[in-house]
């Protein structure tokens, strides 16, 4: 099998590797064909001697077909895997605790992204209890350069990242980092792919690489 891409492209690899298996056996069963066809010159040919070949050819492209698309299966279930184990890590890695410098940091990147889609305003900053007491003034003034006034930051049970509310509750932005994940699946799954092409490409199709 080829190394793995996006699902489209691994199948787009199962059947060009399955057309050209059909035509090896094709010129297998016609240069078979040739040959008996030369050996019995003058003899009567067996009765049903070309309905043997057709069906051999027939078991021979099912069975190559049905070789291929196990082998895709277990593939996309092998790459599959894989990036679940890559998840898993990488959210441990955002739940075990940071340095002080790089939580406000990343807030406040969050934090400026969700009161971006939210109207002027007095804002509400929802985050984690144990990062609350990290957001000062200061911080705030990352968040709303003009107004760090409008910003009003609240501990509240979330797993990371912010929330962001319009103080009068009528509009607000999760920005969590299980709503971005959900949010951004498409990206994040692509990339990750991309990760298990390139490390998988020279393995065995049976070998999937460590994750980083």
């Amino acid at each position: 099998m080829k190394p793995l891409g996006s699902v489209a492209a691994l199948l787009a690899a199962i059947r060009d590797d399955a057309a050209a298996e059909t035509e090896a056996i094709a010129r297998d069963a016609d240069a078979t064909v040739v040959r008996i066809t030369g050996d019995s010159a003058g003899c009567p040919a067996p009765s049903g001697n070309g309905g043997a070949l057709a069906d051999a050819r027939d078991h021979a492209r099912v069975r190559l077909s049905q070789e291929d698309w196990d082998d895709a299966r277990e593939a996309l279930a092998e790459r599959e895997r894989w990036i679940v184990q890559a998840v898993a890590i990488g959210t441990n890695q955002l739940r075990e605790r940071q340095p002080v410098d790089r939580v406000r940091a990343e807030l406040a990147l969050l934090a400026r992204e969700a009161v971006g889609r939210l109207p002027p305003g007095a804002i509400e900053i929802v985050v984690y209890e144990a990062d609350a007491g990290l957001l000062d003034r200061e911080w705030r003034a990352l968040v709303a350069p003009v107004d760090p006034d409008s910003i009003h930051v609240i501990a509240g049970a979330i797993d990371g990242g912010c929330i962001a509310r319009s103080a009068d509750g009528r509009a607000s932005f999760d920005n969590t980092y299980s709503a971005r994940a959900e949010r951004l699946q498409a990206a994040w799954r692509a990339g990750l792919a991309d990760l298990y092409e390139e490390a998988t490409s020279h393995l065995h199709p049976r070998s999937a690489p460590e994750v980083p």
